[in-house]
């Protein structure tokens, strides 16, 4: 539970009940501007001073104190969702203009008398989901101490991609858009050179939900982060999830629901039933190769065959998928490197028409 911090619109000051590491009930008090606002309104308005313990109950608002981001030298307060950051307001603004344009801004409506206090410190308000502000901050504060940063052997939550993502292109802060850029890249390549530099790697470099689904995920980000070249791969890998996952999608940790819209959903249903096409098309493909009789053990490499289209009925959208290694010890070369070349062909072709499949605009 975050640590909470309790204030009051009319008397104006800031008690922190600090739970995590410190005694309950610490207070702080409001800056002396904030008091003098306080007594100025107890002064003209005597009449609401006995309004009811209701109406000051309904007054009183609930901010908590991040346990992950708070500097106790920190002189500005971002609060997103009631949620309070205490950070700097130099560092912040050297990393971001856009930061630097919300801090004068507040520092403004403070000199003007307005704006509200906490802690002494001016604050400004956000949008942003609170963990994904926290991910990013620490980032920006801290990127020595992520364990992400910068270890693409290490597989990266996909909550923590999609953060950096996000907020990186908000705030205009290039190096976190570029550590979260280059992971999805890696995962969502564009040409088929890419999807084969992608195969060649051992690394994971993002990690899916528990229940997978983070297709879903991505297809969202590159909508609202205007990332087009995501799109075909990120339909690709969608087209691989269950029916019911894509038309419902995906549970996040926090509770919510990672969903497509119905028009993503019908692009995505259709492509995966095109692709199906495709792949029945190679499987004929491979199963009417006809090899050089002396030299080609019928008997294991027709098992061979036979199983590969078995495989694919399973998972029949996924003519990406088969890995021609299994074949090595099995069949003969020459079978194996012709059913590698065939099947990397219709591979190359259908990667190609992947935007087209999908109808999606092509970059």
């Amino acid at each position: 539970m975050e640590p909470r911090v309790n204030i009051n619109s009319r008397q104006m000051f800031l008690q922190i009940n600090n739970i995590n590491n410190m005694s309950v009930g610490s207070d702080f008090v409001s800056s002396p501007q904030a008091q003098r606002q306080s007594r100025t309104s107890s002064a003209s308005n005597g009449s609401k001073q006995r309004s009811s313990a209701t109406d000051r109950e309904s007054a009183t608002v609930t901010y908590y104190r991040s346990a992950n981001v708070w500097y106790e030298d920190g002189n500005i307060m971002l609060v997103a969702q009631k949620i309070a950051f205490k950070v700097h307001r130099s560092f912040l603004g050297k990393h971001s203009s856009v930061f630097l344009g919300m801090i004068e801004t507040a520092s403004k409506q403070r000199s003007s008398g307005k704006g509200l206090l906490l802690d002494d410190c001016p604050t400004v308000a956000v949008k942003d989901d609170p963990k994904e502000l926290a991910i990013f901050l620490n980032m920006l504060y801290d990127p020595g101490n992520d364990p992400y940063f910068r270890m693409p052997h290490k597989p990266a939550p996909i909550e923590w991609v999609s953060a950096l993502v996000k907020l990186g292109e908000q705030y205009q802060v290039q190096h976190i858009l570029d550590e979260a850029l280059n992971r999805l890249i890696c995962i969502c390549p564009y040409t088929f050179a890419e999807y084969k530099l992608m195969r060649a790697t051992t690394y994971t470099y993002i990690k899916d939900y528990p229940r997978g689904g983070m297709a879903i995920t991505i297809i969202n980000l590159a909508r609202s982060q205007n990332l087009p070249t995501l799109l075909p791969f990120a339909f690709y890998l969608c087209c691989q999830l269950p029916v019911d996952q894509v038309l419902h999608g995906v549970n996040r940790d926090d509770g919510t629901v990672e969903k497509l819209s119905s028009d993503e959903i019908v692009r995505c249903l259709n492509g995966k039933e095109e692709l199906v096409k495709k792949n029945v098309l190679l499987m004929q493909s491979l199963h009417s190769y006809r090899p050089n009789k002396e030299r080609h053990r019928k008997s294991e490499c027709s098992r061979l065959a036979m199983s590969t289209i078995a495989h694919h009925s399973a998972c029949c959208s996924d003519i990406m998928g088969y890995d021609f290694s299994a074949w090595e010890r099995c069949v003969c070369r020459e079978c194996r490197t012709a059913h590698e070349k065939i099947a990397n062909g219709a591979r190359e072709k259908v990667f190609s028409m992947l935007a087209d499949i999908f109808f999606l605009m092509k970059v």
